[in-house]
């Protein structure tokens, strides 16, 4: 007999990026949910390892900023701007740097894979697990990130996050 249920899950979210250039420390997209990341509301779960689709090969840098609450660090494509108040309203709940070459592979000419599980680009700390809580009203927490290498993206779909998730 099948059982299931599972504890782990996938997650796949499609953030609005710019078409075009985007610079160093500007806002890569604006806050995006990432539905369904707890079971029931307000709970937690174990962000194990995150898979990067680049659907158009450029390999870019960025920070990833995970909140409870939806809040935007600035304009989508500007500089981040976020007040303190707004960021403390938002709940951060962590952070992570990814350095794309560092663990990408190439699929053919129009796209990159990059899965993150650990340590940072220094490799001197352990950025995954992570846990991951959202508010007392909701089962979805957000994310952001900020751009450390310039990008240019052709598309505002060229980038796919898919979050491995462990919840119970």
């Amino acid at each position: 007999m099948a059982n299931n249920y599972s504890k782990y899950t996938m997650i796949r979210v499609t953030p609005t990026v710019i078409a075009g250039t985007t610079h160093v420390d500007d806002v890569m997209f604006n806050s995006t949910e990432i539905p369904d990341a707890v079971i029931g509301k307000g709970g937690s779960c174990k962000l194990i390892g995150i898979l990067m689709i680049d659907k158009d090969n450029e390999a870019h840098d960025f920070d990833i900023h995970f909140t409870q609450s939806q809040q935007n660090f600035g304009t989508a494509g500007s500089a981040a701007s976020v007040s303190d108040s707004d960021l403390i309203a938002a709940k951060p709940l962590g952070s992570i740097d990814v350095d794309w070459s560092a663990t990408a592979t190439s699929v053919g000419s129009i796209a990159s894979l990059c899965y993150f599980a650990g340590h940072n680009r220094n490799a001197n700390a352990l950025q995954l697990p992570m846990l991951l809580e959202a508010s007392s009203d909701s089962t979805s927490v957000f994310f952001t990130a900020i751009c450390r290498a310039e990008t240019a993206f052709a598309a505002t779909d060229d980038l796919t996050f898919v979050f491995h998730i462990e919840r119970q």
